[in-house]
């Protein structure tokens, strides 16, 4: 049902970027965001299912494709163009900047019981998944003992720095910055590198 779509326009760095949304969002906001050489349209079915579970679907065309407009410029479009880009849709949404999942997850409690519940989790050898309405959290019980390898003594050990500087900028960095450039060219290792990582990891 593509009727319940709406068309926005936003002029934004000498551009004008065409925005299709739908939905009240109600339970946050979903961005969808199309390839090559799609436009918003390739989203319209799953907009409409996410918009009537309660979100608000939001499918821009990108720069350079389908309602928007090209830069005059197009060969010095960046990454950090189309990211803001996208920044500039969300604000002209109105889409508010509240804390990420983790953030609000983890906020809730004391940096003793969270580091606690952290290690309780994530030491087992199958990582436990939160339903749909659960947060990761709540899946550990508070009275389950530390893995024997991790002491009372190796937990105040990470408490007390966090107690003091809190949990803020651990939970974006280097999360949230993952991908962002680092300036290098063509980045190389140059001694031999072995990697090991689990199966389930």
């Amino acid at each position: 049902m593509v009727d319940k779509v709406e068309h926005s326009y936003l002029e934004t760095r000498g551009l004008s970027l065409h925005i299709a949304h739908v939905g009240k969002g109600e339970l946050g906001a979903v961005l969808f965001i199309h390839g090559f050489p799609e436009i918003w349209y390739s989203w319209r079915h799953q907009m409409n299912a996410v918009a009537k579970a309660g979100f608000k679907a939001i499918a821009p065309d990108l720069r350079s494709y389908g309602l928007s407009t090209q830069p005059s410029e197009t060969e010095k479009t960046t990454w950090e163009d189309l990211v803001a880009d996208l920044l500039a849709i969300l604000n002209f949404l109105s889409i508010s900047k509240e804390p990420g999942r983790a953030e609000a997850d983890f906020g809730r409690f004391d940096v003793k019981r969270l580091i606690r519940t952290i290690y309780i989790l994530f030491s087992r050898c199958e990582i436990p998944i939160a339903e749909e309405g659960q947060e990761i959290m709540d899946l550990a019980d508070p009275s389950t003992p530390l893995p024997q390898w991790f002491t009372e003594e190796d937990l105040n050990a990470y408490v007390a720095p966090y107690e003091k500087s809190g949990f803020h900028f651990p939970l974006q960095m280097p999360y949230r910055t993952l991908y962002r450039g680092t300036g290098i060219a063509d980045p190389k290792i140059e001694v031999p590198v072995l990697l090991i990582m689990g199966e389930k990891d």
